[in-house]
């Protein structure tokens, strides 16, 4: 499998992501990322700073294999249904 392969499957199913380094926070900015919503607005509706949503979204351009944050936008998009969210994807 490649790392899109094992990203796709990270996101469809928090267990397996969770198996694979990424934290319960990463996945709820990354079902966030959906919105296109800037590091405010994504800290505002989680409780945290904007810097620590900053580094959230480091750690999963660099989980993911993405090259910037524009293009784990992009991914997100293709992969996460923004109606459901990332964890309803596996059903």
């Amino acid at each position: 499998m490649n790392s899109s392969t094992l990203a796709i499957i990270a996101f469809a199913c928090p267990v397996v992501g969770t198996l694979l380094g990424i934290t319960a926070r990463e996945y709820e900015v990354f079902g966030l990322l959906t919105e296109r919503l800037g590091n405010q607005n994504i800290a505002t509706r989680l409780y945290i700073s904007p810097r620590t949503v900053e580094k959230h979204v480091a750690s999963l351009i660099m989980k993911t294999g993405m090259p910037d944050r524009a293009a784990l936008q992009n991914y997100t998009n293709a992969n996460v249904d923004p109606r459901r969210g990332p964890a309803d994807d596996a059903s």
